[in-house]
């Protein structure tokens, strides 16, 4: 059965170094994420008439089959650690075992980074730590507000007590002039 290898490896449409390692190990930023792999069979007998099979691992529910041809593209690749495996058949259909071939990892953009992610978590504590300070300040303010309302609405019914008392002295002590 053909041996596979990785014989190309582009990166945003940009080639990449020679990728003669198998697996190929790819660490990609977050915007790196379209892959174009070519693979070979390494094979002498009929090479054009090997039969390609491959999975992403990360991505792929189960093996694609593309027949004869030995490109594929991802492109829109999310953030995670993808395994692209491959196997082939010789021109008499025998199936050779899964090789990795390559090993990509996409980054995740700095918004979603554990780190920015703590930030965020952060930030918000503090607006709700901020939200419950003003709101907890504001019911003091309304506590005092409410104290000293009722502290001068005490203060004008002793008036109003006083006034009453001394009209009630003043009606009393001209009832008793007048009566006399």
């Amino acid at each position: 059965t053909p041996r596979r290898r990785l014989s190309g490896l582009r990166v945003n449409g940009q080639p990449q170094d020679d990728p003669l390692r198998t697996p190929e190990t790819v660490d990609l930023a977050w915007d790196e994420n379209d892959l174009d792999v070519s693979f070979v069979g390494l094979h002498s007998a009929a090479p054009d008439r090997h039969r390609y099979q491959y999975w992403l691992e990360g991505l792929d529910e189960t093996w694609r089959e593309p027949g004869f041809q030995r490109q594929v593209r991802y492109a829109g690749l999310d953030n995670g650690r993808y395994r692209l495996w491959a196997r082939a058949a010789n021109s008499d259909g025998v199936w050779s075992d899964d090789t990795l071939l390559l090993v990509a990892t996409v980054q995740p953009p700095p918004w979603a980074t554990a780190w920015a992610l703590l930030c965020y978590l952060l930030v918000g504590l503090l607006l709700l730590v901020v939200f419950w300070l003003l709101a907890h300040r504001r019911q003091r303010q309304l506590e005092i507000d409410v104290r000293e309302r009722t502290r001068e609405l005490t203060d004008q019914q002793s008036l109003v007590r006083a006034q009453a008392q001394e009209l009630e002295r003043a009606l009393e002590s001209r009832t008793t002039f007048f009566a006399n």
